[in-house]
C-alpha cells in the first residue's frame, strides 16, 4: 500500500513511516504544500495521513471533495 504522511510532527514523522515500512508498506512524507490532489494521484497513494490542524477549513474541504471524486 502506498500512504502519504502529512504532519508536523517530528516523532510521529520518525517513528510512524519507520513502523508502515517494516509492515510492507511504501511511504511518503511531505508538507501540507502545494497541489495535494496532484501528488496523491501522480503517486498512486492509496491512503493519506493528513494533520487537519495544517490546512485552513476550506483548504481541506476542498481537498476532501476533490480526492472523493478522483478515487473509489
Amino acid at each position: 500500500m502506498r500512504i502519504l504522511i502529512i504532519d508536523d510532527d517530528p516523532r510521529l514523522l520518525d517513528d510512524l513511516p519507520r513502523r508502515l515500512r517494516a509492515d510492507g508498506h511504501r511511504v511518503a512524507v511531505g508538507p501540507a504544500t502545494g497541489d495535494l490532489l496532484e501528488r496523491v494521484v501522480a503517486e498512486g497513494i492509496h491512503l493519506v495521513v493528513l494533520d487537519a490542524a495544517l490546512l485552513s477549513d476550506r483548504r481541506l474541504l476542498d481537498f476532501c471533495r476533490a480526492l472523493r471524486q478522483e478515487s473509489s
